[in-house]
Formats: structure tokens, C-alpha cells, sequence
């Protein structure tokens, strides 16, 4: 099987900036639709940052850290994971995990703490660890692995730095009710800023439309167990949040499958510029004969599908949507000197 480094050329490029520059976060999301590959992901970066020499962002591979991280005994890599027959990770595991990265690390070396399978985190498990994620220990990272975000609490999202590893084909089931292919086809390099905000405008009410949708799907509560909550103040209460989290968790699903559209759609079009793509593409119904002709050159076709990246990583925090979704349309089709 291929690094994570091959599978996905332009994140990797992206990441190795960022560790040359030390930009790095305390705390990541990573997400997918492979658990091996998001697992080889999670380690892939660990050795990145943890390297004490990098060179050009990348892992030098002769410091104390990478030898030992190349041997799997890299003394300051702390992993959680579900264990129990629940498959669930519990309040206790926390505790015991978040004792570990509250150590204090090696001189010169960096502390890591993994979950994987982070959405089987229950809910107690994940309100004990906020606490880590508003106030981490200091030169800890923290990576949390996961094929579906959307277990986790919003709160828990927030607080981390997204990175997508999609790579077999994905089921957007968001394109039943939201479709937004149509803005995706006419931008190309050089179609210019009506085209954008066209395509933008497009966009954003697909976004806003997100909301109702996942209020939609939420049946009502049952009418005898209304009945009865309307006379206990606390099961009314607990009734009104349950709804309210399971609205916010289908709205962040349906968000994140919408960013993955857009994101998928100008992977696949860099691909085929590139002519590395395979015969058939992963995702054949996000292709368009005329999102493939005349849309400049592969490192313009590289550079948008980057773009993409960018603007799931600024939804999924706390940019702006509407001007997220403009600039981004604007640089997309803006004019080549």
C-alpha cells in the first residue's frame, strides 16, 4: 500500500510547510473513509512533528526522535483506543490517558497523544477531555482519528485543526436534497468574477439550506412521552437537548459531506489534468465533460484543488461561511495574468 505521503501529495505539501515554518497546532481532527489509512496518516504526521531536524518540513530521519519513532519506541507517543466488548472508549480510559500527557516530556522531545476510533468516545469521556483540549498540557499534540466526526461534540470539533484523508469513493447522499454541481462546472480559471459569485451565491444558499434539512430529519418527540415530559420540568428539559445535539450532529454530517463534495470534485479535476488519475474516477458522478476542458494548467489545477482543502479547513472553524465560499469561488475563477 502507498504512504499516506503518495495517497495525498497536495495535503502533504501543505503540512510539510507548516512544520518548516512550526505552525503547529495543539490539537488535529483527522478524518476519512479508511481506517488504515488514517491510522498510517496519524503516525505518518506524529513522526513529522516530533522530528528535531526537519528538513524542508520533512522528517529528517537520523535525529534521536525519528530513530526511535522508526522503531516504534518513541517514549513520548501516548495512544487510546477502544478495548472494552462495548467497543466504547469510557470516562475512566480518559483519565488514565489524560494522566499520561500530562507528564512532562523528554527535554528537546515532543509529546503525542493519539485517539483512535475517537467518535466511541462516549459522551462523559468526551466532556472530561475538553478540559485537555481548552488548556493542553504544554509541547503536547494531540490527534484525534476518526471516519465519523460527526459522533463528536461540537465542542470537541471546534477545538482542533481539520485534515481530510478521503479516498474511496464517498457516498454524498447530501446531493439528494442539495445539489450543487451545477455552480461547481462553470468554475475554471479565468471565468472571471461574474461566474464566481454566481457560483458562490449558489453555494451559500446550498449551505443555509443544511439547517432545515437536519431539522427535518429529526422526527418530533412522541406525543405520550410529551405528554408526560410536559409535566416532569428535568425530562422536558433533557428532551429539548437531546433533539437540539442530534440536530447540530446531522447538520455538522451534512456540512462536512458538503465540503466533501466540493473538495472531492477539484481533487478528481486536478487528477485527470495531471493525467495520474485512475480510468475511473472514485467518485465518476462528480465529473462533468465541461469542468474538464480548458481550466489552465496542472499547476493551476493543483492550486484550486488546494484551494478546496483551504475552504473545508475555514468552514469547518470559524470563518465567515459567505465570505469563505466568495473568496474562494473568486481566486477559483480568477483571471490568469
Amino acid at each position: 500500500m502507498l504512504s499516506s505521503c503518495d495517497l495525498f501529495p497536495e495535503l502533504w505539501r501543505h503540512l510539510h510547510a507548516m512544520r518548516a515554518k512550526d505552525r503547529i497546532a495543539h490539537a488535529y481532527l483527522l478524518v476519512g473513509d479508511d481506517e488504515a489509512v488514517l491510522r498510517a496518516a496519524a503516525r505518518d504526521w506524529a513522526a513529522t512533528i516530533v522530528c528535531m531536524m526537519p528538513v524542508n518540513g520533512a522528517p529528517c530521519g537520523t535525529c534521536d526522535a525519528c530513530a526511535s519513532f522508526a522503531t516504534g519506541a518513541y517514549r513520548e507517543w501516548n495512544e487510546l483506543k477502544p478495548i472494552s466488548k462495548s467497543r466504547q472508549i469510557l470516562v475512566d480510559d480518559m483519565r488514565e490517558f489524560e494522566s499520561k500527557i500530562s507528564l512532562t516530556p523528554a527535554k528537546g522531545f515532543r509529546k503525542i497523544g493519539v485517539i483512535f476510533e475517537a467518535d466511541r468516545l462516549n459522551v462523559n469521556a468526551q466532556n472530561a477531555f475538553l478540559k485537555t483540549l481548552e488548556e493542553p498540557p504544554g509541547n503536547l499534540v494531540l490527534l484525534l482519528v476518526t471516519t465519523q466526526p460527526q459522533r463528536l461534540l461540537p465542542t470537541i470539533r471546534s477545538r482542533c485543526q481539520l485534515l481530510t484523508w478521503r479516498l474511496n469513493k464517498q457516498t454524498f447522499d447530501v446531493l439528494e436534497s442539495v445539489d450543487i454541481i451545477p455552480a461547481l462546472i462553470p468554475m475554471k480559471r479565468g471565468a472571471g468574477a461574474a461566474v464566481a459569485l454566481r457560483s458562490a451565491a449558489v453555494l451559500k444558499h446550498a449551505f443555509k439550506q443544511l439547517m432545515d434539512l437536519a431539522k427535518q430529519k429529526e422526527p418530533e418527540i412522541d406525543q405520550d412521552l410529551q405528554a408526560v415530559a410536559d409535566q416532569d420540568p428535568a425530562l422536558k428539559k433533557r428532551l429539548v437537548e437531546q433533539r437540539e445535539n442530534n440536530i447540530k450532529a446531522e447538520y455538522v454530517r451534512l456540512k462536512t459531506q458538503l465540503c466533501g463534495v466540493i473538495e472531492t470534485w477539484f481533487h478528481q479535476r486536478f487528477s485527470h489534468v495531471k493525467k495520474t488519475g485512475k480510468n475511473s474516477p472514485p467518485n465518476p458522478e462528480l465529473t462533468h465533460p465541461e469542468s474538464t476542458g480548458d481550466i489552465g494548467s496542472v499547476l493551476d489545477a493543483r492550486a484550486d484543488a488546494d484551494e478546496a482543502l483551504k475552504l473545508t479547513r475555514g468552514l469547518a472553524g470559524n470563518l465567515d461561511e459567505a465570505l469563505a465560499i466568495e473568496a474562494f469561488c473568486l481566486t477559483v475563477c480568477k483571471k490568469n495574468p
